[in-house]
């Protein structure tokens, strides 16, 4: 019974660890994307080239597609699509049955589109777990920095993450490179004009937005209606030049007076979580590997890429050092675990031990706008030193 036991215990520590598996529920998704600022003329083009591609898989029983929809981030664009695959009964597909070797013959056909990034995903077996199967993850700016500092760490971190031989692709669809426009409001001027700032941003998001009027009900339906304006009148910048605005006067101001527009790039959606700007990751474990061992090897690339470490921090404050080492000697005696992640010019700190996660925040610089004194909300579970870099303490339950 012993030696039972102590087989029993041996293969589920040596077991793979992972959430429910995928099974086949005979649905393939396909996600398309191509180049930031890429038209829908182009987008459907490479779709069009898919559906001729797909047409010789004898696995598929139908196929549909959605263009301008980004499925993985919930959102509208012009440069993402969709598609959505129903395949045959098991035993009714061909020579390639299983669904897993069905997405490999479906993957090497459409290796040779070269204009946009295809990836494949199943639904996952629980309803409700996301959109797809596979894995996420969110990566949090904490430090309020810039978007493409952002975007630059996630795309380093997908590389890394690319090198695992546990991670079959891992991808992103957040981008700073969209083309857009930025709104400049010379609000000098609309006050010596005596145009309302809010007048005038509720006039530019009814042409060019889209502003909700009302609902009517009609043969047993509830319509709603939209006002904004048609294509041909918000398609150009110089269209700008037929919007007025109402002063306090009654008299009409062109808008082009009143605002100027510069070419910028940036991304189309930020995502927030727990209200910082973060990136959502996405990926799928390679044929073999379950996603235990997928998350084992995230966090390891996380420890590589992310952490880090006091002997390679440079030159930060003194006092945030040692407010560091203390807290690393104080996880050593209670046996918890401490990481360090450094993004521009600040350290950050977590502490997990017996289910509680303490996170802090530290300065890596010295001056009167970044420090102020503080002390650890619980000082019983951790009290190190109180020194003037202390920022942002908070302790809550780990998940």
């Amino acid at each position: 019974m012993i030696v039972i036991s102590l087989g029993a215990f041996w293969m589920m520590k040596k077991s793979p660890t992972g959430f429910i598996p995928t099974e086949d529920q005979g649905f393939i998704i396909f996600s398309v994307n191509l180049p930031p600022g890429a038209s829908l003329d182009r987008t459907q083009h490479v779709m069009d080239k898919i559906e001729h591609l797909l047409n010789d898989v004898e696995a598929i029983d139908r196929r549909g597609a959605v263009t301008g929809l980004n499925i993985v981030a919930n959102a509208s664009s012009s440069n993402y699509a969709v598609g959505f695959i129903r395949m045959k009964r098991p035993g009714k597909r061909g020579k390639v049955d299983k669904v897993e070797d069905v997405m490999g013959v479906i993957n090497q056909k459409l290796s040779v589109i070269t204009e946009a990034s295809v990836f494949l995903f199943q639904f996952p077996t629980v309803q409700g777990f996301g959109n797809t199967s596979g894995f996420e993850f969110i990566l949090q700016d904490r430090t309020g920095g810039a978007l493409g500092k952002l975007g630059a760490t996630a795309y380093g971190f997908i590389g890394e993450l690319m090198k695992r031989k546990e991670i079959a692709y891992a991808f992103t669809t957040f981008s700073t490179g969209n083309p857009q426009y930025m709104l400049n409001v010379k609000e000098d001027k609309a006050k010596q004009l005596g145009v309302s700032v809010s007048e005038l941003l509720k006039t530019l998001q009814v042409y060019y937005g889209s502003s909700f009027a009302s609902d009517f009900n009609r043969f047993g339906k509830y319509y709603r209606v939209i006002v904004q304006a048609d294509v041909e009148y918000r398609k150009e910048p110089s269209s700008m030049n037929n919007v007025y605005v109402k002063n306090n006067l009654g008299e009409m101001v062109p808008i082009n007076t009143l605002v100027s527009l510069d070419r910028v790039y940036g991304p189309e959606t930020v995502t927030r979580n727990n209200l910082f700007n973060s990136v959502t990751i996405n990926g799928m474990a390679k044929p073999g590997y379950s996603s235990g061992d997928a998350i084992k090897a995230i966090r390891e690339v996380t420890a590589q890429t992310l952490v880090l470490d006091l002997a390679e921090a440079g030159p930060i404050d003194s006092a945030a050092t040692d407010c560091l080492r203390q807290l690393a000697q104080r996880q050593r005696q209670r046996g918890g675990e401490l990481h360090l992640i450094g993004l521009d010019e600040w350290l950050f700190a977590s502490f997990e031990k017996d289910g509680l996660l303490a996170q802090v925040g530290l300065a890596t610089r010295r001056d009167e706008d970044t420090t102020q004194r503080g002390a650890p909300a619980n000082p019983n579970l951790l009290a190190p030193a109180v020194t003037p870099s202390w920022r942002n303490v908070t302790f809550r339950q780990a998940p």
